[in-house]
């Protein structure tokens, strides 16, 4: 796919940037990449087949551009469409991308980061235990702003992967779950870490994905409740156990879906929650 075909959205990244301004951003994130609908909800292009020979032409992208320094520093990010992981960025438009993983998926000539996708790679390269998960990592409007610099000129070697776990939690996730977009508006001006209950709902994206488009499929299959836990509300936000019901009760906590076929089954019943 040529450059000129990928849709992106820019965000200008200051403390002029209010918490209603980045949601927006997500929102219109999940409705760029979507291909199809379940419902109300958006669902992204087909999981591509990585053991089709010709896949690596298959796939789409999506852009985050991170603009910052008054306007005079920019980093792009580049998002696989079919499942929202970041595969690598690109500083001031310029030199080489740098990419996550062993492929050359961006650029023939791209630098492969000694590091993958998973968020344990990502957390012993920041020096973050992977035991910790997302609870280890730092979120909010600074942060944000932090991680663009980090990612441009790094101080050290634990920067750069604790930059890309900051923006893979506030755009790739934040755009997945309803209720992690919602906990990072709240929580904008503030340099928090994330809850337990966010490190854990991150996990579900597929199996929840799958469930949804399963049933939308086929609605006379008999519904197994969907048991997740999430902020509660105020004054406290302890977070709060929910039970999915019905369909339409589990897509209002999913901002997009995977479209993954080996996803897509019937779901067991789930004894506690996950």
């Amino acid at each position: 796919m040529e450059a000129s075909e990928i849709k992106s959205i820019e965000i200008s990244l200051s403390y002029n940037l209010t918490a209603a301004n980045y949601v927006s951003k997500i929102d219109m994130m999940r409705q760029e990449n979507a291909a199809t609908w379940c419902r109300n909800r958006p669902v992204l292009p087909t999981v591509v087949d990585e053991k089709d020979p010709g896949w690596v032409k298959k796939l789409t992208w999506y852009d985050i551009v991170l603009v910052f320094n008054d306007g005079k520093s920019r980093v792009r990010l580049r998002i696989r469409r079919d499942q929202l992981y970041l595969q690598g960025f690109l500083v001031n438009d310029t030199g080489k991308w740098f990419e996550l993983g062993n492929k050359h998926l961006i650029a023939e000539d791209s630098t492969l980061l000694p590091y993958g996708h998973n968020y344990n790679d990502l957390l012993r390269a920041a020096g973050i235990e992977t035991t910790a998960g997302l609870t280890g990592v730092t979120f909010g409007r600074q942060n944000l702003m932090n991680a663009a610099q980090w990612l441009q000129n790094p101080p050290n070697d634990k920067k750069r992967p604790e930059a890309l776990l900051i923006v893979i939690g506030m755009f790739c996730e934040s755009a997945r779950f309803i209720p992690i977009s919602s906990y990072f508006r709240r929580t904008w001006q503030e340099s928090q870490k994330a809850p337990a209950w966010v490190d854990k709902l991150v996990h579900r994206w597929g199996g929840l994905s799958g469930c949804c488009l399963f049933y939308d499929a086929d609605p006379t299959y008999k519904w197994v409740p969907q048991t997740l836990v999430v902020e509660g509300p105020a004054p406290d936000y302890k977070p709060v156990e929910v039970v999915a019901k019905t369909l339409v009760e589990l897509l209002e906590y999913l901002g997009i879906l995977q479209r993954d076929p080996a996803t897509i089954v019937a779901p067991k019943a789930q004894a506690v929650a996950e």
